[in-house]
């Protein structure tokens, strides 16, 4: 290993995004579970009721109109936990987006299944171009300098692969 004298403390990251694409029925009602270590958010989109309710916990704390879907028809869908965030997005567009603060007694503790995804539905309901990100947490250099570098005409900012020391 290099870098043997720095400190590596880590640091806990909550964030998570699922991308998938779907095609749902009329009588789909599809579950997305993101769980922040804490407790679990989901969005439930129902193409029957046309509306998608975000639930923390069991309780219900935002209901919107879902965006006009072709039934059977591939649709993107994203949601997930970014900085304290809850977003839901049907075809790139915003159909929720709620910040929440976690709840403080609570332990966060890392789970190995973050996301779930959940479906009802009598006919066949595809999931394709599955995709999770999760949040890179960048560490600082131990003895950082907190002033600012400016680079003159004729210079240049090199950064290595080894980014603490870079």
């Amino acid at each position: 290993g290099y870098n043997q004298g720095l400190s590596r403390e880590l640091n806990q990251v909550t964030d998570v995004w699922l991308s998938l694409r779907s095609s749902l029925q009329a009588d789909t009602s599809l579950t997305l579970l993101i769980h922040d270590g804490r407790e679990s958010f989901r969005f439930v989109l129902s193409m029957a009721a046309r509306k998608v309710e975000l639930r923390r916990g069991g309780k219900v704390v935002e209901e919107a109109s879902l965006p006009n879907i072709s039934v059977g028809i591939p649709v993107e869908l994203e949601c997930g936990i970014l900085d304290r965030q809850l977003f839901l997005q049907v075809r790139g567009a915003e159909v929720i987006w709620q910040r929440y603060e976690p709840h403080p007694e609570t332990e966060r503790i890392p789970r190995p299944d973050p996301i779930q995804i959940g479906v009802t539905s009598s006919e066949r309901v595809t999931v394709t171009n599955l995709q999770v990100f999760r949040d890179i947490y960048y560490l600082e250099r131990v003895g950082r300098a907190s002033e600012e570098t400016t680079l003159g005409a004729d210079a240049y900012f090199v950064i290595g692969d080894n980014v603490p020391l870079s």
